[in-house]
């Protein structure tokens, strides 16, 4: 890099070293490699390897941040996180949001629709949620759903590993929940086009791609209102706390009730996620590179 006489270089995964006399910018996703190295270790498995891993990326990211003449992170709820736990002067880093998937959208052909379907078993009408982001609080609230509800609707998870936590396990085993590991993208662009409601009650997230990828494709969406979550959403989805799972019940009685309310969810979920787009991304951090080089 020292010999391409770099205007600015752009390290886009939290952390990375350029040559001396080359402005830097580097993204951030959030702020877990910043907090206190104590904190971060007491949220993951106790191994030594991972351990080392978490110290390693404390170590660099404190490092590249220090060296970045500006940074990128994905909301505005990130880049207050990440101010907060370094100490970083606001104007030396920007929110800039990203966008769904170019290859999702709503998939409305129902021969497609029922061969997914019928791959994984599944009943014609469904909740979807994310196996990994809190599926306790969705099982809990489906427990509290009338008897007619749970027989018309099944209740779904995906996820992208299948160790997922024993609450789901039990769930699935017990016959209350089917998990889907890691499905193709295709197959996910369909559950999403055809599920009834999306539910993300995640207990954090720095920015929620799964919410924007089921707008764009027609889910309502159900989320916390937690981290991000309210940034990314807006009055596009509708917003409880992580542990209510009765008002999660109460939110999904509602959409059972209501195909009209399911499709003005949908409406303003198409007409939001439309308002984020790579293009836009890309000009962006284009400015920013500008910015930079100009100093």
């Amino acid at each position: 890099m020292a010999r391409d006489q770099l205007d600015v270089v752009h390290f886009p995964a939290n952390h990375g070293f350029g040559p001396a006399g080359v402005p830097k910018i580097l993204t951030i996703h959030d702020e877990i490699n910043l907090m206190p190295l104590r904190k971060i270790v007491r949220g993951h498995p106790k191994m030594v390897k991972t351990i080392l891993t978490m110290t390693y990326l404390h170590v660099c990211t404190h490092a590249a941040l220090h060296h970045a003449a500006h940074v990128i992170t994905i909301s505005e709820y990130a880049r207050q996180q990440i101010i907060r736990f370094s100490g970083i002067s606001p104007g030396r880093i920007t929110a800039i949001h990203h966008a769904p998937p170019p290859e999702f959208r709503r998939i409305t052909d129902e021969d497609t629709l029922q061969a997914v379907r019928n791959q994984y078993g599944l009943a014609p009408h469904f909740i979807l949620g994310d196996g990994l982001k809190n599926p306790g609080m969705v099982i809990r609230a489906w427990s509290l759903l009338p008897a007619e509800i749970r027989q018309d609707w099944q209740l779904v998870f995906f996820a992208r590993r299948p160790d997922v936590l024993p609450v789901l396990k039990e769930a699935v085993a017990s016959g209350s929940a089917t998990l889907l590991v890691n499905p193709p993208r295709a197959d996910l662009i369909s559950l999403f086009s055809q599920a009834k409601v999306f539910v993300f009650p995640s207990w954090i997230e720095g920015f929620g791609i799964p919410v924007l990828e089921a707008m764009i494709c027609g889910a309502p969406v159900i989320a916390s209102n937690r981290g991000s979550l309210p940034e990314v959403i807006g009055d596009a989805g509708i917003l409880l706390d992580a542990e209510d799972d009765a008002a999660m019940a109460l939110r999904l009685q509602e959409f059972y009730q209501s195909e009209d309310l399911r499709l003005e969810y949908r409406r303003r979920g198409f007409e939001h996620a439309a308002c984020f787009s790579w293009s836009h991304t890309v000009d962006q951090i284009l400015d920013c590179y500008r910015a930079v080089a100009r100093k």
